[in-house]
């Protein structure tokens, strides 16, 4: 039973739950020790802390600097060691290329490379691209393999300096390297099969080529010609990463002969979780050589996955088959839209939603009210892959309302401290609009009660510049708890609901955003918390006092399915 078919006269439970893309940071001296969420200014986000429970989470384990697509595998509930395919197929699909079996794809970047020596000198041509990305990706679409002529290649722009490209034709394997060299100024890549199958072997020559063609076709577009005399970087390059097929829907217990199985397979998840951590750090460039007990430990494991794997074809359950919850997403960010997609999860429509520092927060959480108000309100439109058009969203609304929000991993890719505080900034006035939204539908008509949930999938400091591997603060709240946490319905109604962008921030001195913060820890120090534990800042430090304790993200979706229906 979901949500929606709640008996009649009983409320409907609901949860606004809002990702912070690279929430996590470490104390900087700039700021006066403090990290950027502690010293931005966030009345709301810490309203939330106070009227509900806290804790520490790591999205996937303790010490694992993750990407973006397990983290969040990881959160929803899906083990990545089972379910994760590569991130390719991700960025493909919400970049809005159709997926079929056996088609292989990749996340992909528009990067310069020096044509006489084959160095990588940026691994990011632009990272705003908008203009330019389409363009260049309409000139890639469609393009030809010389020495493949059966094989189809559709590329399509995502975002920022991004775009996906899929590869449709006879015999590909998944199981092949990139192109990408991790850092700048490294050598171009070749792309090798990862295993000794022939249709590894064949995948990696059809992804060079590919490779090959693609840096012809953007060596000559005149577009690169202007960026030139313009003294940009030129884009004569697309860095082909993360290769990736679709994961599919399926009762994974239907593929198992036995008890023995299970056991075979869970034997393997134990075995698997260091050689996992190995292949995470190698995307950020850390791999290790494998030598003495680890080559051994890499040889049993990989016996004992291919034993799994020849009987057991893991497909992925819908994520309202695993949580009974109705869900959508607001993701411009491509790779995350994608997953979401693969999930069952309906993407709404965003108006002017870049999933970059262009992006309009106001609209998200307008899209997010309105499809958990539905059927009182009509919910947005949803993206469908394939499609150029949108179709109508769930006419009787969403249990699960998936806010995504880029700009803060940006900022901190940026190593840009005053815009990764000012940003904190304005994520915590979009919260107080989606607040009141949500306020005013629960106090309205009592169909509803609303939850507030605030978290982040990784850290990305911005002394690293990178993901590591620090915990990011939960917190989660009843809405009428945040209500009385704000001091009273006028409060919240008194927010206003003009669209705003992101603070376009100068020459201002951190010593002041510092002088701010301490200010504020001292302006603050008489709150109290209104229900739940005794945490009453959202941080990652007061995060580490509250009830919760330090969990793994795997648990994430079982507290919040049974904070939303707790009563108090």
């Amino acid at each position: 039973m979901t949500n929606a078919d709640n008996l009649t006269g009983l409320k409907k439970k609901r949860v606004a739950f809002i990702l912070v893309d690279g929430l996590g940071d470490v104390s900087i001296p700039s700021l006066g020790f403090r990290t950027p969420v502690q010293a931005a200014s966030t009345p709301n986000l810490d309203a939330v802390a106070r009227a509900g429970v806290n804790g520490l989470m790591d999205p996937v384990e303790p010490g694992l600097a993750c990407g973006s697509d397990t983290a969040h595998l990881s959160l929803m509930g899906y083990n990545p060691l089972i379910y994760y395919k590569g991130r390719g197929a991700f960025e493909s699909l919400g970049a809005g290329l159709a997926m079929s079996p056996g088609d292989i794809a990749f996340k992909s970047n528009f990067a310069t490379i020096d044509d006489a020596s084959g160095i990588v000198t940026s691994r990011r041509a632009d990272r705003h691209f908008e203009e330019e990305g389409p363009i260049l990706c309409a000139a890639l679409n469609g393009l030809k393999l010389p020495s493949y002529p059966k094989y189809q290649v559709c590329v399509r722009y995502a975002t920022e300096h991004r775009c996906g490209v899929v590869v449709k034709g006879p015999g590909l394997s998944g199981n092949i390297s990139g192109t990408d060299p991790l850092k700048d100024n490294r050598l171009l890549q070749t792309v090798v099969g990862l295993d000794d199958s022939e249709e590894a072997k064949h995948t990696a020559a059809v992804v060079n080529e590919l490779s090959n063609e693609m840096r012809k076709i953007l060596t000559a577009h005149p577009l690169n010609a202007e960026r030139k005399v313009q003294g940009k970087s030129i884009a004569n390059l697309v860095l082909l990463r993360g290769c990736g097929i679709r994961i599919e829907s399926l009762d994974l217990s239907s593929t198992m002969s036995d008890d023995g199985d299970f056991h075979l397979l869970e034997c393997f998840m134990r075995n698997l979780q260091l050689y996992w951590a190995m292949i995470i750090s190698s995307e950020c460039g850390f791999m290790p050589t494998l030598s003495g007990n680890v080559a051994v430990m890499y040889c049993e494991v990989t016996n004992c996955f291919m034993e799994v794997l020849s009987r057991v074809n893991v497909q992925v359950p819908t994520f309202q088959e695993q949580h009974g919850l109705v869900p959508c997403m607001v993701a411009p960010t491509k790779i995350i839209a994608g997953l979401g997609l693969s999930l069952g999860i309906d993407i709404l429509d965003a108006p002017g939603a870049t999933g970059d520092y262009r992006t309009l927060l106001t609209s998200k959480a307008t899209a997010i009210a309105s499809a958990l108000s539905a059927p009182s309100k009509s919910p947005p439109s949803i993206f469908i892959p394939g499609d150029e058009g949108f179709k109508p969203g769930h006419s009787q609304g969403y249990d699960f309302g998936f806010l995504h929000i880029k700009a803060i991993d940006d900022a901190g890719h940026d190593k840009a401290v005053e815009l990764k505080v000012r940003a904190f900034e304005a994520v915590d006035v979009m919260l107080g609009q989606l607040a009141r939204l949500l306020w005013e539908e629960e106090a309205k008509n009592g169909q509803f009660e609303y939850s507030l949930c605030i978290t982040g999938d990784h850290s990305t400091p911005v002394e690293y510049g990178d993901h590591s591997f620090e915990p990011v603060p939960f917190t989660i709240c009843h809405l009428k708890d945040f209500v009385a946490a704000k001091g009273g319905e006028s409060a919240v109604l008194a927010t206003s609901l003009s669209p705003f962008n992101l603070p376009i921030v100068g020459s201002s001195a951190l010593a002041a955003l510092a002088e701010s913060a301490s200010a504020r820890a001292t302006r603050d120090s008489c709150d109290s918390p209104v229900a739940g534990d005794s945490v009453v800042h959202f941080d990652e430090i007061a995060a580490a006092r509250g009830c919760l304790g330090r969990f793994q993200g795997s648990e994430m979706m079982g507290i919040i399915k049974k904070y939303m229906h707790l009563t108090n």
